[in-house]
């Protein structure tokens, strides 16, 4: 529990009405239109479902910049994957790699160990086990890249990973949000998906250690969601199918006792590149209970925005080419060169620092940091800098940071004298 003493997380800190309002608000009054935005929102009964694959533009304007989900079915029954993904051929694919393997339970967040793939089909039989990690570059050649996501907007910053599971039990993941948007791809086997806007997520249950997700079980969960009259979607996803999930949604996966298998895409939202989104501002109370009511807060918050913002333009000159054929995010560097850099923060001076640029106190300004950013140092002065300042630098790195960091070194961190002059 001393760790959370340090973390007073922001999440994206859009005011309702801040920055500019010709950008921002529609007819010029940025509450009345997210008033408006909202209440069309909710009046949704369920997920939209279409029995055959869309465009990309139909996809973008009238599902993902309204932050509706979508329901696609049989979309991906024509992957080659589908079919070639054996044990066989996975042992083969990565042979040389070595997987990220987390309990359902503790998905995504949780305690992750490295296994090597054979290790793995072995002790999932047993184990309760799900593998999650990006494909290889021959995997990669047998995903056909959705239609719905051909742009470039899209595309360029494209993450791709699998996930498989073969422990026979029936099991559910946390409560938790993602913090781009996504595309859940069932390749084998089957899952049930509950979504709930963040537009609710002050209505949802606190969590007593944890201030990304909520461990409850699947009946307490929606037992809770019933009583309080809280709006949610419930969807039943088959081999094929594909759902779209709005980023910073809450979703909770049910897997049956089947193995599964299935293809996670990830993209950034069209807000993170709001010239306002780069701002932080000083906090006061950094209790462990505040900060989950400021996360919940804040996640209302920026879905109310996003809903009253106006849709940029969508443009797709490429759209018939499979994933291999696109260098994006996942495939842009080697497996060494990926786990480097994307394990914690990014402060290189080629990629743009998350954290807010104009705050000279910020992490993108602390030259260890630069050096190392998983320093034992940086990482107690992100520490301190996300108990002193909420920054949207502080959602987005943290999580994947200590992630990282074993009980051990964690005493380390918060037992060492601190870096910082705030």
């Amino acid at each position: 529990m001393a760790l959370y003493r340090y973390l007073h997380l922001a999440l994206i800190l859009f005011g309702t009405c801040a920055g500019n309002n010709e950008d921002i608000c529609k007819k010029g009054d940025c509450n009345e239109s997210i008033r408006k935005c909202k209440k069309s929102f909710e009046e949704q009964s369920s997920v939209e479902e279409t029995p055959y694959m869309i465009s990309p533009e139909d996809f973008y304007y009238k599902f993902m910049a309204k932050h509706k989900p979508i329901v696609i079915r049989k979309a991906a029954s024509n992957w080659p994957a589908s079919e070639v993904w054996t044990e066989l051929y996975l042992m083969h694919a990565l042979s040389e790699r070595t997987q990220l393997v987390s309990r359902l339970k503790d998905f995504p967040f949780g305690l992750k160990m490295h296994v090597m793939i054979k290790d793995f089909l072995w002790r999932s039989q047993q184990e309760d086990l799900m593998m999650f990690n990006p494909p290889s570059s021959q995997m990669l050649n047998d995903i056909i890249a959705p239609l719905c996501l051909r742009c470039h907007q899209f595309m360029n910053q494209m993450k791709v990973s699998y996930w498989l599971r073969q422990y026979q039990r029936e099991d559910t993941t946390p409560l938790y949000f993602h913090s781009d948007e996504q595309m859940l791809t069932v390749l084998n086997g089957s899952v049930q998906v509950t979504l709930v806007s963040s537009l609710h997520s002050e209505k949802l249950p606190d969590d007593e250690n944890q201030l990304f997700l909520i461990s409850r079980s699947k009946e307490e969960i929606h037992s809770r969601l019933s009583s309080q009259g809280i709006p949610h979607f419930t969807v039943n996803l088959q081999k094929g199918d594909m759902l779209y999930i709005p980023q910073m949604w809450w979703q909770l996966l049910t897997v049956p006792s089947d193995p599964i298998l299935f293809v996670q895409f990830l993209w950034p939202s069209r807000m993170q590149t709001s010239s306002v989104v780069q701002s932080s501002f000083k906090t006061r109370d950094n209790q462990f209970s505040s900060i989950q009511k400021a996360i919940k807060s804040l996640l209302r918050r920026y879905e109310e925005r996003f809903l009253g913002t106006n849709v940029p333009s969508l443009f797709c000159p490429h759209q018939d080419m499979r994933m291999s054929d696109f260098t994006f995010e996942t495939g842009k560097m080697s497996d060494e060169e990926y786990q480097f850099f994307h394990n914690g923060p990014d402060f290189t001076e080629t990629e743009p620092c998350n954290f807010d640029g104009l705050n000279k106190q910020s992490p993108c300004h602390f030259p260890t940091c630069y050096e190392d950013a998983e320093s034992t140092e940086c990482i107690r002065y992100i520490l301190d800098y996300c108990n002193q300042w909420e920054d949207r630098g502080c959602i987005i790195e943290l999580p994947q940071l200590l992630n990282k960091v074993d009980k051990e070194r964690m005493e380390e961190i918060i037992t060492m004298k601190s870096p910082n002059k705030f």
